[in-house]
């Protein structure tokens, strides 16, 4: 059986993909999206999670080419207990209000526009781009470390950090 989610109303659901098998990821905006079991989450396109992105034990979100906005906020709007890669996308924390920035490996990272508080649980590792808007924002980043980990060329923004890691080859410039 096949279901459609191409009309599902994002308000207040859940969709949650548990398979153990490797699954496709739709390219929908989703209230709050959930992945589970020992397998991939392959985006095959852009999403939009307007509420909460939770990337499961076991599973891996693989972003690919495909850029993931969440414009949820607080302290959950994204939760990481499996693994993320990367790939080549650009994730972008959109709320307005306060989000707390979850340490993981992102190969873009905006910050958004709003304050935010960057995660003291591991490490937030930056491949490419840490896009910092122009706007003054609070940033609270006490305990966190940003780790700049491309293979390429990758220019550091102005910005307080309190711990600041470089690895890899690449050479660094700051702006």
């Amino acid at each position: 059986t096949s279901v459609s989610l191409e009309n599902i109303e994002p308000n207040g659901s859940t969709v949650q993909y548990v398979g153990t098998v490797n699954q496709e990821v739709a390219s929908l905006r989703y209230y709050n999206l959930r992945t589970e079991s020992a397998s991939n989450k392959t985006l095959v396109g852009d999403i939009e999670v307007t509420n909460s992105l939770g990337i499961g034990a076991g599973s891996t979100l693989v972003a690919g080419d495909n850029d993931i906005t969440v414009t949820g906020s607080g302290e959950h709007a994204v939760e990481m207990v499996g693994h993320f890669n990367a790939g080549t996308s650009t994730f972008t924390y959109a709320s307005g209000s306060e989000t707390t920035v979850e340490a993981m490996d992102y190969y873009s990272l905006d910050l958004g526009n709003g304050n935010r508080t960057l995660s003291d649980a591991n490490v937030i590792g930056v491949a490419k781009d840490l896009i910092v808007p122009e706007t003054a924002y609070t940033y609270i980043v006490d305990g966190s470390t940003v780790e700049f980990n491309g293979n390429e060329k990758q220019i550091i923004p102005a910005f307080t950090f309190y711990n600041l890691a470089i690895n890899d080859t690449a050479m660094r410039s700051n702006t």
